[in-house]
């Protein structure tokens, strides 16, 4: 069942998003139990670059993702779809915090007052970091089409997933295949590892090879020098006769 907190304008707009999303006031609970379940779409594209704050004033941009997975859901207040998947993403964090992932929740571009605010008023919560977005760039910087728009940052910076509308994010499908692109990038990581713990060996070795052989080198010239001077030594001397 889809939610409208509010009423006026905002009403509206989250009543013609919804038909933007297909999903449509008249939408049936299975019809809209099928969007909720509906699979991630799989993308391959670099993350835009960005530069943002939290909702306590830290910064947040490209560097903030590096070297670990990301759910980054994008959301409003005045969305209700947005609203209505919050537990669900609460209950994700909590099944993915401990994996080297990590959760925002970028909101496009409401004060954060002004959110603070609507979630208390309206009992609401979001465990994990809000994030301040620009209202009219930064969904469309993601490539996002509407509300909630939801993407999955692998730790090499790439979009690997999208997904328009609401879903049931603490379901195990999608837990699942969040998991599967940290550890997919955790085998990376350890292949890389292995692979530069390997060559560091190899430039060691070669290293002492080349030391080896400047070291025998000049062992080698040494002795040589010393045979010389041995047989030089060893030489017989003529002698010659005293007349009488």
């Amino acid at each position: 069942m889809i939610r409208f907190y509010g009423t006026g304008a905002r009403g509206l707009a989250a009543m013609l998003l919804c038909i933007f999303l297909g999903i449509g006031l008249t939408t049936s609970n299975t019809a809209f139990a099928n969007v909720l379940t509906q699979p991630l779409t799989p993308v391959d594209r670099d993350i835009p670059d960005f530069s943002l704050v939290d909702i306590d004033g830290a910064p947040v941009n490209p560097e903030t993702l590096a070297g670990k997975t990301w759910l980054i859901n994008f959301w409003a207040v005045w969305c209700a779809p947005c609203l209505d998947e919050l537990p669900e993403l609460n209950g994700a964090w909590a099944q993915l915090q401990n994996h080297n992932v990590g959760m925002l929740a970028i909101n496009i571009g409401e004060p954060p007052d002004k959110i603070e605010t609507f979630l208390a008023k309206h009992n609401l919560q979001i465990d994990f970091p809000i994030v301040i977005g620009d209202k009219i760039k930064s969904l469309s910087n993601w490539s996002g089409r509407g509300l909630p728009y939801t993407v999955i940052v692998n730790p090499h910076g790439k979009v690997v997933y999208e997904a328009t509308g609401p879903r049931e994010w603490d379901k195990p499908e999608f837990i699942d295949a969040i998991l599967e692109v940290e550890a997919t990038a955790m085998a990376s990581r350890t292949l890389k590892g292995r692979v530069a713990s390997v060559l560091g060996w190899y430039h060691a070795l070669a290293g002492w090879q080349k030391m080896g052989i400047v070291i025998g080198s000049l062992v080698l010239a040494g002795l040589l020098f010393y045979l010389i001077r041995q047989l030089h030594k060893a030489k017989p001397t003529t002698i010659r006769e005293q007349p009488n």
